[in-house]
């Protein structure tokens, strides 16, 4: 991450260590173990032995880069990796690290994983190097996108409705249905006799309402009395 200041770095005793190694001992060990070189050999095993230091040099400052440390500046900023701020409550987070570094909302969106109020996600990501150290406003700034919570949706009135347009009215609203049929006495075949959930509940995007539909009037065959069956089987 470009942070946008200069940095003043010191290395570490393990870092020195290698570089000496590299520029100073190798070369003194080759001679000292009687290695010579011919004078139109020499520019080639300078080149030689420059290109392998450079490699190691880059190779080994990576591997110890976690370890370099970094000076304060005269402004009283330094460098410091980003923690990570998803899951946290956004003002709770504010209130503790507004003193080393700026935070602000990018923006706001629904999220049926994460609570309202909670950071969903940043930028810088965690672990980026940043600036750090906000006494005079010169720290970088995290941008955070924060929840909304679950978007709520208001079932619709579906009653006595008939089928399809009560499918077509629960899926203009974002949510999907299912079907249970059952008689009734009062609502024609093919209408709807009630929702589960109820109509004018509010219950999150995308949930299922189930639709119950009636069948018509239950038919009965009737059965004779008791007294009729007497008088039968007496004839």
């Amino acid at each position: 991450m470009g942070i946008g200041y200069l940095t003043i770095i010191v290395p570490s005793y393990e870092l020195i260590a290698m570089w000496i190694i590299l520029v100073i001992a190798i070369p003194c060990l080759a001679v000292a173990a009687g290695v010579k070189f011919k004078k139109k050999r020499r520019s080639g095993w300078v080149f030689a032995v420059s290109s392998a230091a450079c490699l190691l040099f880059l190779v080994t400052s990576y591997c110890f880069w976690d370890r370099f440390i970094d000076l304060p500046r005269s402004d009283g900023t330094y460098t410091e990796k980003l923690i990570g701020l998803t899951g946290m409550d956004y003002n709770e987070a504010k209130a503790e690290y507004s003193k080393y570094f700026n935070m602000t909302v990018d923006k706001v969106i629904y999220s049926s994983e994460y609570p309202a109020g909670v950071i969903i996600e940043q930028f810088p990501r965690e672990g980026s190097w940043i600036v750090m150290g906000n006494s005079n406003g010169n720290a970088s700034e995290v941008r955070c996108t924060v929840s909304k919570g679950p978007q709520m949706i208001t079932v619709p009135n579906t009653y006595t409705v008939d089928r399809e347009t009560a499918c077509q009215m629960i899926e203009g609203v974002g949510l999907t249905y299912s079907f249970t049929n059952e008689y009734s006495e009062t609502v024609p075949e093919g209408c709807v006799i009630s929702t589960n959930p109820e109509r004018n509940e509010m219950i999150e995007r995308g949930s299922t309402v189930n639709i119950v539909v009636s069948k018509g009037r239950e038919e009965t065959s009737a059965e004779p009395e008791e007294s009729e069956l007497l008088i039968n089987k007496e004839e």
